[in-house]
């Protein structure tokens, strides 16, 4: 019996081994990864998506769906997200929903540059309108020429309506789920994820030089969250919270330059402006913005050991409004610092240099007078 069953051992593990390979590979061609950008398009989002499709090469997933919600955001980093969709070896569709979410601005670009793009009924698409650059009409006409060119390209690859793809910006066109699938622009209409599995099934997807033929029977999906450091980059890369940041480390080493010896406050300091740094690193700034509410902050401290020239501490506040103001290049929705953030970190400020630190200004002198 034991001579018999070491005989029949190898073939059996054989066998034992093709089926582990056989249910490897049905797994593989009936996984698919959901990734969803729900937001603004910034640095957290470029990594994610680059994670997410890197993700799913590794295990070998037949399909990647990413789901849409967005106002739009930098271009840099929409860009960044078009290319890892174009170099992808598994298909990936583009899928604007759920019900009342649009793709607008950055957003129309990636939905373009997908050979699969769907929505979900009660969404909608466009527009895809340059960010305003002010009255300088011909930088308007260059940048607006050069973003014509790019989603009219983007369209045309993907068999999309190149004609709408360009009124999108130099008109501002938007349409409806509806409108776009009878203008060519998409490819489906599906009311969820299940939906849209069940509408792809024997569709031709071209992939470089190949065509594929989808199979989703089956197939199972799995959402892909962002990890802490995709995170991590789209709040900090927020323009109000890299702004407080910066005025946190701001507020924190001048209090430990004044008091020094508590420690506290210049590590908080130190560690908030590295941060704010690095964010205002991965977003459009405009360094005289940058140099004005610098020259506010050496300006409104001098009324301290100066209390003659209480002009400058006026000054200095102007400077600070000002700087804030123009410390961003972009007019778009989502990377402007808001109105009430600025007014309100500008009295904060000017509470922090007048009374806080003059109070230990005085404190700092009595203690001196005592030890005299």
């Amino acid at each position: 019996m034991l001579q018999k069953f070491k005989i029949y051992l190898p073939a059996l593990l054989i066998l034992l081994a093709l089926f582990g390979v056989a249910s490897s590979v049905h797994a593989q061609q009936n996984t698919a990864l959901l990734l969803e950008i729900n937001g603004t398009i910034d640095p957290g989002t470029a990594n994610y998506i680059e994670r997410g499709i890197k993700t799913a090469h590794q295990a070998q997933a037949h399909l990647i769906i990413l789901q849409l919600n967005t106002p739009g955001g930098l271009d840099k980093y929409m860009r960044s997200i078009i290319h890892t969709i174009e170099v992808s070896k598994i298909p990936i569709v583009i899928y604007v929903a759920p019900n009342g979410a649009r793709a607008s601005n950055a957003g129309t670009y990636i939905l373009l540059a997908s050979p699969i793009a769907a929505m979900a009924p009660g969404t909608h698409l466009g527009p895809a309108l340059p960010m305003n650059m002010g009255d300088d009409e011909e930088l308007i006409q260059k940048v607006t020429q050069d973003n014509i060119a790019y989603i009219r390209s983007l369209a045309q690859r993907n068999d999309h309506n190149a004609d709408w793809a360009e009124s999108a910006v130099s008109t501002g066109a938007s349409l409806t789920a509806e409108a776009a699938l009878a203008n060519k622009v998409i490819n489906l209409i599906a009311d969820n994820v299940d939906s849209l599995l069940k509408n792809l099934n024997g569709a031709t997807v071209k992939l470089g030089e190949k065509m594929i033929t989808l199979d989703t029977t089956a197939m199972t999906v799995t959402q892909l969250t962002p990890e802490w450091y995709s995170q991590f980059l789209s709040v900090i890369t927020d323009p109000n919270v890299a702004y407080i940041l910066l005025l946190i480390g701001i507020y924190g080493l001048f209090f430990e330059f004044v008091r020094p010896g508590l420690i506290v406050p210049g590590v908080i300091g130190a560690i908030a402006i590295i941060i704010a740094l690095y964010a205002f690193s991965l977003l459009p700034i405009n360094y005289v913005g940058l140099i004005l509410i610098a020259l506010s902050i050496i300006v409104m401290p001098i009324k301290l050991f100066m209390p003659r020239l209480g002009a400058l501490g006026i000054l200095g506040l102007i400077f600070f409004i000002i700087g804030s103001i123009l410390l961003l290049t972009m007019d778009m929705i989502g990377y402007q610092i808001a109105w009430y953030v600025i007014i309100s970190m500008a009295i904060v400020t000017a509470l922090f240099f007048f009374l806080i630190l003059g109070m230990a200004m005085r404190s700092r002198q009595r203690r001196i007078k005592k030890g005299d």
